[in-house]
């Protein structure tokens, strides 16, 4: 069973950001990687009104600091009624490179649905690797174009790792043992 490593995150997080209204058709926080590493699951605290609770997501590269193609996809589902942290896969795994703008961007499946991604509308703490994003599509003054939101919204993006021994152990018959150790006071 894989374990997965926090990389990256923001959790300053106290309001609500909608996706699925009206003109806004994805919502997105980009967010700076910290460090080379393998991006392999995503968490978001969301809330649903409805059992109408699972949306899709994608990984986006950036240009200028705005989402611009995506690069892995997947699919999450929001609590119904509440905010909760909750967790998705990517489809398959994403090599992340230190100092490189990416962004997570929810957006509405083919069946009616409206989820709300936590935000910092309340607090205003910024997060300083990136920004909040609103797609909006046909509305009548800005067209369909990404528009800065002035939020930040809570993420954790994680790498796994795994804690059996590789097969390069075991062709060596090297025997790989973890060793816990601790202090009691």
């Amino acid at each position: 069973m894989p374990s997965y490593l926090i990389e990256d995150q923001f959790t300053g997080t106290s309001g609500g950001a909608g996706v699925g209204g009206g003109f806004i058709q994805k919502v997105a926080q980009t967010f700076t990687a910290s460090s080379d590493y393998t991006m392999a699951r995503v968490g978001l605290k969301l809330k649903a009104f409805d059992e109408n609770n699972t949306i899709n997501g994608a990984i986006y590269s950036t240009s200028a600091g705005v989402p611009n193609a995506s690069l892995r996809t997947f699919i999450i589902e929001a609590t119904v009624g509440s905010f909760d942290t909750t967790y998705a896969l990517l489809n398959s795994s994403l090599e992340l490179s230190e100092g490189a703008v990416y962004a997570v961007v929810l957006f509405v499946p083919g069946s009616p649905t409206f989820i709300f991604w936590n935000d910092n509308i309340v607090t205003g703490t910024p997060y300083a690797g990136g920004q909040g994003y609103w797609y909006v599509v046909n509305d009548p003054t800005y067209g369909t174009t990404w528009l800065v939101a002035n939020q930040d919204r809570h993420f954790i993006i994680f790498s796994e790792y795994s804690l059996s021994p590789t097969p390069s152990h075991e062709a060596i018959d090297i025997l790989v043992f973890p060793v816990l150790s601790w202090v009691v006071d």
